[in-house]
């Protein structure tokens, strides 16, 4: 029997014993035994020599078994997930290709001259291939369901024409000024336009799914305590629709206590780009929001200056709506746009894609953290206040830098353009066009 080396090497070892055993000799070229697979010899010859009486089950079973060229990779990962599944830990693309590229470095390093022909990625194809292999299935906690606010398009509509036509329109005596811009209005350029959105902020982030082996009925994911999944932190988020150096965005968070007692050594080892403010209920009450309108109107002056109006969009927070606030940011020359009410799911910019990529980018970080076993060890174990709050400044602080990468302009942009907020004071059909909330047609 003529078989092709390369092939007889890893993918069609199992099918030359099933022949040798039955006795049939036949010639392997290209694409032939794929077309031989397929047909009922192939079934024949698995029912007779395996004694199995669904043959296409078992030529299905046996085609995934046996398929793969890293069969033995992928028995040590299955092994790995399956200890890890045990603890209830929450296992995903990134843990089973990590882990794949490790156990292939450990075969390399041991058995160099087996493995040096070789090369594995662990690319999501075979990955695929795999949990197909394996049975391994994608399997979530919770789920969320979907608000469509189709009814709120004639108040949307309403609110486009205010900003048009009202908070964009020079007074008279700004009409004489020539720094008013004829196309933006008031506010010139993207990048006067800014929004701010608090964002409840549990310490166990977007730890709701995970790959699960096809028998487990019951999915659990290993926490510290059920009382983390709720919010310990706010995250109060600046940015505007500016692009490479006239981008601006930073976080801040609102931690629970009063800070009197925290020590110098916990404020070096946070991310020097986030700044902690503390409240009672970690919440953004009056007072808090004074210290965090100081800081806007600080940079304020530092970015576009003492006469350059800026706008700020927000919802009716009641520490937003505070007459002192209001006097604070007024007196900046910063414009506060309030949305109408019960419209932050259709009008916030942060809502409709910048605090789900924050977030998405938190929880990637403490995915890549957990991987470590010694972080894994202290995660399941208590860890302290101070160490929950300088392990979340760095997540929260790497996750802001990711967000205002230039690769990620367009979520930011984006997500001013589809609420409208970068509409203009004459009509564009350019950014018109760009109009298009989520769960409004």
């Amino acid at each position: 029997m003529a078989i092709d080396d390369r092939k007889a090497s890893n993918t069609f070892d199992y099918f030359r014993n099933v022949l040798q055993m039955s006795g049939v000799e036949v010639e392997w070229y290209g694409n032939a035994v794929n077309k031989w697979r397929k047909g009922e010899a192939y079934a024949t010859i698995l029912k007779d020599c395996i004694g199995n009486s669904d043959a296409k089950g078992m030529q299905k079973a046996k085609t995934h078994n046996f398929h793969s060229p890293f069969h033995e990779i992928e028995v040590e990962l299955y092994r790995i997930m399956v200890d890890h599944r045990s603890k209830g830990c929450r296992v995903l693309t990134q843990f089973l290709q990590t882990h794949a590229r490790r156990i292939y470095d450990s075969f390399l390093n041991s058995d160099n001259s087996r493995w040096s022909k070789t090369s594995f990625k662990a690319l999501y194809g075979w990955l695929r291939c795999f949990m197909t292999r394996k049975n391994i299935k994608f399997r979530c906690k919770t789920c969320s369901k979907q608000h469509t606010p189709q009814e709120q398009v004639l108040d949307f509509e309403k609110f486009l024409f205010y900003l048009r036509f009202n908070a964009l329109k020079p007074n008279e005596e700004e009409e004489h000024n020539q720094g008013i811009d004829p196309l933006w209005g008031r506010f010139p350029l993207p990048e006067c336009r800014y929004n701010m959105d608090q964002i409840p902020l549990p310490f166990v982030v977007n730890q709701d799914s995970t790959f699960a082996l096809g028998d487990e009925e019951n999915v659990h994911i290993t926490c510290p305590s059920e009382a983390l999944k709720k919010r310990q932190f706010a995250m109060h988020v600046v940015v505007n629709a500016g692009r490479g150096e006239k981008k601006f965005g930073w976080v801040d968070l609102v931690a629970k206590g009063t800070g009197k007692q925290i020590r110098a050594a916990e404020t070096e080892l946070c991310d020097q780009d986030v700044t902690f403010f503390w409240q009672a209920n970690a919440w953004v009450d009056k007072t808090v929001m004074l210290e965090l309108a100081e800081k806007f109107v600080t940079h304020k002056f530092e970015v576009h200056g003492l006469d350059t109006w800026i706008i700020l969009f927000c919802d009716n927070l009641r520490a937003h709506v505070d007459d002192d606030v209001k006097r604070m940011f007024g007196d900046a020359k910063v414009f506060l746009c309030y949305f109408p009410l019960n419209m932050t799911n259709v009008l916030q910019p942060i809502d409709a894609g910048i605090g789900r990529s924050l977030r998405t980018f938190i929880g990637h970080q403490l995915d890549v953290w957990l991987m470590s076993d010694d972080n894994l060890a202290l995660w399941e174990a208590t860890m302290t206040a101070p160490e929950r709050r300088i392990l979340m400044s760095k997540f929260v602080g790497e996750a802001m830098r990711m967000l205002m990468a230039d690769k990620n302009d367009s979520v930011r942009v984006r997500s001013f353009e589809r609420t409208g907020y970068l509409i203009t004071l004459l009509a564009h059909k350019e950014f018109d066009d760009k109009i298009k909330p989520q769960g409004i047609k």
